[in-house]
């Protein structure tokens, strides 16, 4: 088993088989068992599938694969194949393993995986845009290794969800403690375009008032049928409930708010400053979905 620990030293580039590019989809080699750094970043900003995913990888027998979604509006599917995959951590942070090769990924959130490659054999990993048949990604292929083309689009997929995010335990919780600070903050928007938080828009707010060293907790409620990632600056938090269930949930600074759902979060206030809250759809974010957390004492 491949160590979870980024090597010291610096990571080799793996280059591409050749120059070619087979379908949408770039080829790499995996060199036997050395540990080896493959970045891709999306090149079909089209339509729907706007901004870019970029996934990075350390492969041998065993390594992780960090996904981060950078996309301004839109959500995957990520799809391993033949690979097994293990989820260990969120947004950075540490998790009890999750097994399974499909995985769903909202804007902004960031995963990694420790996959265990076979010896020989060419690998597709693959983005898959929610709602749609569009995909991309990459080939981890060995040298010698037969690459077949691979199509642009598959069966629809499913909307993102918090199917995973359910299954999730993080491996260093939140001390447990009474909430000092309990606020509800609704989402919803849509008629005219624009998207508000406790029927608020940026930057017409009322700052959310916090004290350092206290507990916060946020019940997240939408009113709208679109999911909203909603991400906290300058914190991380733990997610302890999803639609009225408790959970032990991952500590993370992204979460995705799912169509008339309930998400309730729980964070100390242990960075004072002026911090943003917001949605990471940027199209919502720009018409109105921020709000600040500040503390006491901070000047405007």
């Amino acid at each position: 088993m491949g160590s979870l620990r980024r090597p010291d030293s610096a990571v080799d580039q793996v280059p591409a088989a050749g120059s070619t590019v087979v379908g949408p989809l770039l080829p790499y080699y995996v060199p036997g068992f050395r540990q080896s750094r493959l970045p891709l970043a999306n090149r079909k900003p089209v339509g729907a599938f706007v901004g870019r995913i970029l996934f990075t990888f350390w492969c041998g027998r065993a390594g992780p694969a960090a996904h981060h979604q950078g996309a301004s509006a839109s959500q995957f599917w990520i799809d391993l194949g033949e690979v097994v995959g293990r989820v260990v951590a969120t947004d950075g942070h540490p998790l009890q393993p999750v097994a399974g090769n499909r995985f769903p990924i909202a804007m902004a959130q960031r995963f990694d995986v420790l996959i265990d490659l076979p010896k020989t054999g060419a690998f597709p990993i693959l983005a898959q845009l929610e709602r749609g048949r569009r995909q991309t990604g990459i080939i981890l292929s060995t040298p010698g290794a037969r690459i077949s083309q691979m199509p642009d689009s598959a069966k629809a997929a499913p909307p993102v969800d918090n199917s995973l995010e359910a299954r999730l335990v993080a491996v260093e919780p939140l001390t447990s403690r009474s909430a000092d600070i309990v606020h509800t903050i609704a989402l919803a928007g849509v008629k005219p375009y624009a998207w508000s938080m406790n029927g608020e828009y940026w930057p017409q707010v009322t700052p959310l008032m916090l004290a350092k060293g206290k507990r916060v907790e946020i019940d997240l409620v939408s009113h709208s049928m679109m999911a909203h990632p909603m991400h906290l600056h300058g914190h991380t938090f733990q997610v302890i409930a999803i639609d009225g269930r408790p959970i032990q949930g991952p500590v993370r600074d992204t979460v995705l708010v799912m169509l008339m759902g309930r998400v309730r979060i729980a964070f100390d206030a242990d960075n004072p400053g002026r911090w943003p809250f917001h949605c990471h759809n940027l199209y919502h974010m720009m018409t109105g979905m921020l709000t600040e957390f500040r503390y006491e004492g901070i000047a405007v």
